[in-house]
């Protein structure tokens, strides 16, 4: 019973907080966005100071090159993300994705 009545609740918090407007599926996929380009970020600036303490000056152009290359595609991978999350937002809709979890299966 306190099962079905939690429920009733969430869905109504659902329904009324995408009836404000809120789409908790892009939100939440912008903000993953978001963390994916700063660890991009935070990775490609701990791999340059790795590189500034290579002794020989070749290694360490090299090293930037590697470093900035992976920046890159890293940011490409980021951006990729993104779209396939957006590309599920539009199957699930706005609403926080809460599924019931049933630990038991029954």
């Amino acid at each position: 019973m306190l099962a079905a009545g939690s429920l009733l609740v969430l869905n109504a918090v659902n329904r009324s907080a995408t009836a404000e407007g809120a789409d908790f599926c892009r939100q939440t996929s912008a903000q993953a966005l978001h963390s994916c380009r700063a660890e991009t970020e935070s990775d490609y600036w701990l791999s340059l100071g790795k590189c500034d303490n290579l002794p020989d000056a070749a290694a360490r152009k090299e090293c930037r090159k590697q470093a900035l290359a992976a920046l890159k595609d890293a940011r490409q991978e980021c951006k990729h993300q993104y779209e396939a999350r957006q590309e599920v937002c539009q199957r699930l809709g706005s609403a926080p994705y809460d599924p019931l979890i049933n630990p038991s299966g029954q």
